[in-house]
């Protein structure tokens, strides 16, 4: 029998005790106890088969309780006077008692609760739903950790419970932080409902001691079956000595360590858990944390079928008895991924996807429940026949150690088949049958074993192997991450960062965060000594992050920091700006626009001068290591205007050509240089710029109605302009109701002075600021 301690969670009124006065004296018997009082509560009345049941109670005036009742569900054997239990409801429709008989030294009570246990939809419309975390405790001066849900296929969903903030309407998904004052065990349900009137229902148990050392205790799964196993971890603040208290002896037989970590509970018989670790201070303060693990015998998940069906598209077919939620995995079917129904039908396209040499198609399901987990794979050969074909399941993959492991599998055209991987030590090594099933022991060393089946064709030129994945014992992902040998970076503008990682006991790695438009994103390997982000144009702090772990299952993440200055002066006249380029063009700048340059003369589009790259009527804008020079012939009475055009080429998806990404405050221009003084001299040259506000697809212009001449303050003189060799930003400010209306480019007309020859000129490309 399993008795956990009594945990104080409720605020109780003293008692007090009232004596016969008729025995005054020489009465020498002692007075009957009161019967224990019971107030014992579901918090729900009606649940979908297979989901979670909160219980919760508290007695006065007892010594012992036994819990009783409810089916295979964890509720059973001997429970504290006060506590908490999420347990499993029944996977079979019906009406369901759960019992709380307590005792004292003279009298018994009990308590019956009844809950209707409605069955669950497997369909595609099922409703299924996700409220975390299920448990956790918190001191009357923390904010809990915020419930986080999310309901599929849901169209509605109702909060009830004990935190009357909580009750009401909700949406399908959503976070809600408790805030509470007063110690006691607080519950909070979600029932979620579609459009057919299906429905599933979720629990989470919140439970607040008195202020102390800051504890938190809480399992990876809190409800496991026999044999089963689940990983308890907890953290620690300001304590000098922490104890264990519970009924799992090896639980208590641990002397937790102040600075936190980490216990596996297993070989566990079904019945219901409380875990407790209390901790105290120099000063002589206890902060205490309890949570509970249900261990039920209800069998892990049973996947009947994974069957994959057809060629291009195929169809996925899956069914998954006694599981709450799958997750589907393939490292080259990318729609093959995510959360699933337990049952369901899925038509996936492989068109686009290219497979390397000798790879094959690779589905895999990973399902949990109140069992466990169970995980299937099933590998489909790039053929027109879709064959050869194998599909290996093990139920359970998440074990104890030397726990039982069966492996069930069928290859579909092939004549043998040969097993590997496992502990080594299980047997799982040889020629195997194309169908069967065999009852392996789990390695007794905790980690992630790979069991692989690999079959070939009666030719043996046609292959195909699938491979699962057992996990044993309190094995976890983890991943260390570092940038240039480091958790955090401080670099210049154009310095390579290099993010280096190696990851263990995870089956797929995700990249997050990074720079917009550079590489970092998506599936990476589980290991790279090199990845290389290119750091040129950047300002400001970026992070990095990598999420490691197991489909179905745990994940490790890790995240870096890097911290770029440099970057500002993208067109490198001083002056925080961003480069406009074409699109044909490499540059070292982020590309933020295309734009064209294009000569034009006054009266027409005939070009006008000598140009030396391009096509003769439009210069490909580069970089400033590379530009477009033009030879513009000016007459000696200054009457000649060359016209200068520098637009957006970027396309909307109706084939509209898109606005310069150009914001309120900021400047337009392009940035142009002299290479040769003697050539080019012009005194009294009068030159002009105007907004460019419209682009049509033949590279016609709108211009807008102001003309900024020098006289209005042109930023850059002519004179300046052809006798100075330096780079020039030649820019101008826009108006705001012209920037709103949207700014295409610029024009930049070049009028020649009395004693003008030509312009030699380089064309560098076009600039935005940043400012």
């Amino acid at each position: 029998m399993k008795r956990a301690p009594h945990r104080a969670v409720y605020f109780c009124a003293p008692l007090i005790c009232l004596m016969s006065l008729s025995g005054c004296g020489n009465n020498d018997h002692e007075a009957t106890p009161p019967a224990p009082v019971i107030s014992f509560s579901s918090a729900m009345n009606k649940v979908a088969a297979g989901s979670t049941l909160p219980l919760v109670w508290n007695v006065q005036s007892a010594e012992t309780c036994t819990a009783s009742g409810g089916a295979s569900s964890g509720w059973s054997g001997s429970v504290p006077t006060t506590g908490y239990l999420l347990v499993d409801a029944p996977s079979t429709p019906g009406t369901y008692t759960y019992t709380l008989t307590c005792s004292n030294a003279g009298q018994t009570s009990a308590d019956s609760v009844s809950v209707q246990v409605t069955p669950a939809n497997a369909g595609n419309d099922a409703v299924t739903l996700s409220l975390t975390p299920s448990l956790q405790t918190i001191d009357t001066h923390t904010a809990g950790s915020p419930l986080q849900w999310i309901a599929t296929n849901a169209v509605q969903c109702t909060a009830s419970g004990t935190d009357a903030a909580w009750s009401g309407s909700r949406a399908t998904s959503g976070s809600f932080t408790p805030t509470l004052a007063n110690e006691g065990v607080y519950v909070y349900n979600l029932a979620c409902t579609s459009a057919s009137g299906d429905e599933a229902s979720a629990s989470a148990v919140v439970e607040v001691t008195q202020s102390g050392p800051e504890v938190t205790l809480a399992f990876d799964h809190g409800r496991i079956s026999e044999g089963g196993t689940s990983t308890l971890r907890w953290t620690v603040r300001d304590a000098s000595s922490c104890v264990a208290s519970g009924e799992d002896p090896g639980w208590v037989a641990t002397t937790p360590s102040v600075n936190g970590g980490s216990y596996v509970a297993s070989s566990l018989t079904a019945g219901g858990y409380i875990y407790t670790l209390s901790c105290t201070d120099a000063h002589g303060n206890t902060g205490r944390a309890s949570t509970s693990l249900s261990v039920s015998n209800v069998a892990p998940p049973s996947i009947d079928s994974f069957i994959i069906d057809g060629t291009d598209p195929v169809t996925v077919y899956w069914t998954a008895a006694g599981a709450t939620d799958c997750t589907a995995y393939s490292p080259n079917v990318p729609a093959w991924n995510g959360s699933k129904v337990v049952s369901g039908t899925e038509e996936i396209a492989l068109t686009g996807i290219t497979l390397g040499a000798n790879e094959d198609y690779v589905y895999m399901l990973v399902c949990n429940g109140a069992g466990g987990q169970s995980w299937a794979t099933s590998t489909v050969s790039d053929t027109d026949s879709a064959t050869p074909a194998v599909t290996l399941i093990a139920t359970a993959s998440r074990v104890a150690q030397g726990a039982p492991v069966t492996l069930s599998w069928n290859g579909e055209g092939v004549s043998t088949c040969s097993a590997s991987g496992g502990s080594g030590a299980d047997g799982w090594s040889g020629s195997r049958s194309t169908l069967g099933g065999e009852r392996l022991n789990a390695a007794s060393v905790a980690g992630i074993y790979p069991y692989t089946l690999s079959c070939v064709d009666a030719t043996l030129a046609q292959r195909a192997e699938a491979t699962v994945y057992v996990t044993v014992g309190n094995a976890a992902p983890s991943v260390n991450l570092t940038l240039n040998n480091a958790k955090t970076a401080t670099a210049a503008a154009g310095t390579p960062l290099n993010l280096s990682w190696n990851a263990s006991n995870a089956l797929n790695c995700i990249a997050e965060g990074g720079v917009p438009g550079r590489p970092w994103s998506g599936a990476q390997p589980l290991q790279s000594d090199g990845f290389f982000v290119d750091s040129t144009g950047l300002t400001g702090h970026y992070d990095f992050t990598l999420r490691c772990g197991m489909p179905g299952g745990q994940s490790a993440v890790e995240t870096v920091g890097a911290d770029i200055s440099g970057g500002e002066d993208q067109c490198g006249v001083g002056a925080a700006s961003m480069l406009l380029t074409g699109g044909d063009v490499e540059i070292p700048w982020v590309r933020t626009s295309s734009v064209a340059v294009k000569l034009r003369s006054s009266v027409g589009d005939t070009p006008i001068g000598i140009i030396s790259a391009g096509d003769g009527s439009e210069i490909i804008d580069a970089d400033l290591e590379s530009y477009t020079q033009a030879l513009i012939a000016l007459d000696l009475l200054g009457i000649g205007n060359i016209v200068v055009d520098v637009y957006s080429t970027a396309q909307n998806t109706d084939g509209s050509i898109k606005p310069l990404p150009v914001k309120l405050g900021q400047q337009a221009g392009f940035i142009v240089s002299n290479p040769n003084q003697w050539l080019s001299l012009s005194l009294l040259g009068l030159d002009s710029m105007t907004p460019i506000t419209g682009v049509d697809a033949d590279g016609n212009v709108t211009l807008g109605s102001a003309d900024y001449t020098n006289a209005d303050g042109l930023l850059l003189t002519a004179l300046q302009l052809v006798n100075d060799s330096q780079r020039f930003f030649v820019s101008f400010p826009l108006d705001d109701a012209t920037t709103t209306a949207g700014v295409y480019g610029v024009r930049y007309k070049m009028k020649g002075g009395l004693l003008a020859v030509a312009k030699m000129l380089n064309f560098y490309g076009a600039c935005i600021t940043n400012e």
